[in-house]
């Protein structure tokens, strides 16, 4: 079984459509098992599958369901700490010894554990090459032109997905734009009424527009500095943990990590762990040295927790699987605590503008801003992805192309807001020419889709500007179905 490579979402496809032997179907403890309903599949973070009822000998389960290639990667991903599996049912596994790794709650109550390789109606291989048809099928059926594109003018296409770029390129100039406005609105009630916040009278409605600010309002440096730091925020969250690591960036603001940081990594480091909810338990570590380093961050935290009085998460709010070690909520918040140091002390927004203002092409901006963000791991975190998973070496806290992806989302369309709102013609102009020819990012899911069933050889996606047309094209067109509002969709649906 080890020899056929297969992933964790084959995994769930075997328990989704139940693909096991009803017959004599039990438990490793050997219960009699009957699936009653398998769950919903969760796409966001917890166990994988939600609402499922099964009956376990007499007893009737409902709650959910967590899939795994090997038992013991229910403890190595932490999910025994984790609450957010306090309703695990049944943890559905492939391979490994239950006895040696014990399925267990956070509570301690023992999880029943179904290896399922011993109940497949098929063999392994011909159960994946199933479900890989599946999924290829879902995809084949994404976009409702698909299979009718041969006769597409590459003319047409280009000049559409050029447009796109535009769009999606100006919506993530207007959402920066939008949010320092806000932030500078906030920082005028705390600075014209003291102490005292900011009400709505009685009666008004929430959706009241915050009022237009003057450019002297947006220019004060705190304001551009904390919209950088939440853009990197976002970016290292990835898709799964995009929303917390957002969260966790308005809450453990730069001036509050300024004001108790102490200029201090681990301190910083501290204060994002202790709000995030991700502190470790000390008393939990089989690993010596990361008991040494959390009881380090309890002392620091210790000594501001209690004059913090932001928001705080909780363990529940992240998505700790499936997701490379290298992704980790914990390695990531590592590298904001050293990021955080490059904005408040190096001047890191300074930097971005100068380098879009006078890089001569996109290798040299990369080569001169990635550094800042794709910072290298030190001291605990050489040797660790996680608390008590000790490894022989980490690398850098963010990867290369986690660097680029952040200066493309997030540097580009800040500083070209920052040359819109002062009138900076020349940093505009060159950093236009630079997206012009910005290298492609990491291809995705969706690109592949879109590969595949529409742009094919016609519209090679070599550069960062038809990338971000063809994710505009599938997410604002192809999957609300705008079809008569696409000049692709007119030509191939009026044949």
């Amino acid at each position: 079984m080890g020899e056929i490579p297969f992933r964790e979402k084959f995994l769930r496809h075997v328990w989704s459509k139940k693909s096991l032997r009803t017959p004599g179907l039990a438990t490793f403890d050997n219960r009699p098992l009957e699936i009653l309903d398998p769950g919903v599949l969760n796409e966001g973070s917890g166990p994988d599958f939600r609402g499922a009822r099964v009956r376990i000998g007499s007893v009737l389960f409902a709650g959910d369901v967590e899939i795994h290639r090997n038992v013991a990667e229910w403890i190595q991903h932490g999910h025994q700490n984790d609450p957010a599996y306090n309703r695990v049912i049944l943890h559905v596994v492939f391979e490994g010894d239950p006895l040696r790794f014990p399925t267990l709650a956070r509570s301690g109550r023992s999880i029943p554990v179904l290896v399922a390789s011993d109940f497949l109606m098929d063999s392994l291989q011909t159960v994946l090459e199933h479900g890989r048809e599946e999924e290829l099928d879902r995809w084949k059926r994404a976009i409702p032109c698909a299979g009718r594109t041969a006769g597409i003018p590459p003319d047409v296409l280009e000049n559409w997905i050029t447009v796109l770029s535009e769009q999606r390129l100006e919506f993530k100039i207007r959402r920066f734009e939008e949010r320092l406005r806000e932030l500078a609105f906030q920082a005028s009630l705390s600075v014209l009424e003291g102490s005292a916040r900011y009400r709505f009278a009685p009666g008004i409605p929430d959706e009241v527009p915050l009022p237009e600010r003057g450019l002297r309002d947006l220019v004060a440096r705190e304001l551009w500095d904390q919209v950088l730091y939440e853009g990197i925020m976002d970016g290292l969250g990835y898709s799964r943990n995009r929303k917390p690591f957002v969260r966790l960036a308005r809450s453990v603001t730069l001036e509050v990590l300024r004001s108790h940081g102490m200029d201090d990594p681990v301190r910083r480091e501290a204060i994002l762990f202790g709000v995030a909810g991700l502190l470790p338990q000390t008393s939990r570590f089989s690993d010596d040295e990361s008991a040494v380093y959390a009881r380090l961050l309890y002392s620091h935290w210790k000594t501001v927790a209690y004059r913090l009085s932001c928001e705080r998460l909780d363990r529940a709010d992240w998505s700790r699987s499936p997701v490379r070690p290298a992704n980790a909520p914990v390695f990531r918040i590592a590298a904001a605590a050293r990021i955080v140091r490059t904005i408040l002390d190096n001047d890191l927004f300074r930097r971005v503008v100068q380098s879009f203002k006078t890089a001569e092409n996109p290798r040299a901006l990369i080569e001169d801003l990635v550094p800042h963000i794709a910072v290298h791991a030190e001291g605990f975190w050489e040797r660790h992805y996680d608390f008590n998973t000790p490894v022989s070496r980490t690398g850098r806290l963010v990867g290369q192309s986690r660097a680029v992806d952040i200066l493309a989302n997030t540097f580009l369309p800040l500083v070209l807001l920052y040359a819109r709102l002062f009138h900076d013609r020349s940093l505009r102009a060159n950093a236009l020419v630079l997206y012009q020819s910005f290298p492609p990012l990491s291809d995705n899911a969706v690109l592949r889709l879109m590969k595949r069933q529409l742009t094919g050889d016609k519209i090679p996606l070599a550069t960062l500007r038809f990338q971000q047309g063809t994710l505009q094209l599938y997410h604002h067109y192809c999957t609300e179905v705008r079809c008569a509002e696409c000049p692709i969709g007119k030509i191939v649906f009026t044949e």
